[in-house]
């Protein structure tokens, strides 16, 4: 038997090999299309659904009975039944019923006495006294919304604010004040001047004898450069005779206790213009003070305007 003999096949072993083909062929090509034409069951999920609902009653009920079972081993009073109610609206027999206490009823009388009211569910909670378990039981029976409500707002703002007539603007005549002649009152329209203010500013010019210039306000306790210079535009220009008479002291005839009282004068200028006048006699003229060695040139420009000689 020769080599060739090994790697021939009859007949018979020819068709068996062709047949054999064939039906591999035939297998690989099922397993192919066999997935376009399998009919995919569906699963019905509906008995699942029923037992996760009832569990979950379970669960809720459960809550209940523990949170019975708590309010039970704290001695608190358990509703004698649950019904829904409004609490703006339920009668004190009712709370009663509840499980509220009777000074716990009078105190929600009293709130809604003042005018108080239930908006929303967890106002509820707000009773003084009320338990957390207690609330959470009476809930889900509010009557009452989760939340307030949000208006929504309107675009016809022509509907919602009524059309208002102005009137033309008119510019206010600016405020005036001779601070010679005026009183308090007419001190308080300025800015910046109050009360206190303008009684120190009349005491002032009463103690002077009248102003001279308006600079004199930097006198008066508390008036500041910044007070002044925001009240200076609304005051009148002085003009000594024309608008303005000054209350001069007569050195002739005054007396050093009389004359001390002046602001620039004091005690230590009033005393050496006494000794003086008695040493020499009367004053011919106001300048006649300048012989008085304390008297200077600035001093004199001063207290002359207030001074006279008869």
């Amino acid at each position: 038997m020769s080599i060739k003999d090994y790697f021939s096949f009859t007949k018979g072993e020819k068709r068996g090999v062709f047949v054999l083909l064939i039906i591999i062929v035939l297998f690989t090509a099922s397993l192919h299309f066999i997935k376009y034409f399998r009919v995919i069951e569906q699963t019905d999920f509906s008995k699942f659904d029923e037992k996760i609902t009832l569990f979950e009653k379970q669960l809720i009920q459960q809550k209940i009975n523990d949170s019975i079972a708590r309010i039970t081993r704290k001695n608190i009073t358990l509703p004698s039944s649950f019904f829904e109610f409004n609490p703006n609206e339920i009668e004190d027999s009712n709370w009663l019923k509840l499980g509220f206490a009777e000074w716990q009823v009078k105190t929600i009388n009293n709130y809604k006495a003042k005018g108080g009211e239930f908006r929303i569910k967890s106002d509820v909670s707000k009773i003084f006294g009320i338990s957390d378990t207690l609330y959470k039981l009476l809930y889900p029976y509010i009557l009452l919304p989760e939340e307030t409500e949000k208006k929504e707002f309107k675009k016809n703002y022509a509907n919602e604010f009524p059309k208002k007539n102005y009137e033309l603007f008119k510019k206010k005549e600016p405020i005036l004040v001779d601070i010679n002649l005026c009183d308090t009152s007419q001190l308080q329209e300025l800015k910046g001047i109050g009360s206190t203010y303008s009684k120190r500013i009349i005491k002032y010019r009463e103690s002077l004898g009248g102003f001279i210039s308006i600079n004199q306000l930097k006198e008066v306790y508390g008036i500041t450069d910044e007070i002044f210079n925001q009240i200076s535009p609304n005051l009148t220009p002085i003009v000594i005779g024309a608008n303005t008479t000054i209350n001069q002291i007569d050195i002739n005839q005054v007396d050093e206790e009389q004359l001390k009282k002046h602001p620039y004068i004091g005690w230590k200028l009033a005393k050496p213009i006494i000794a003086y006048r008695k040493s020499h006699g009367k004053f011919a003229t106001v300048s006649d003070i300048k012989k008085i060695h304390l008297i200077t040139d600035e001093i004199y420009s001063k207290i002359a305007p207030y001074l006279k000689v008869n």
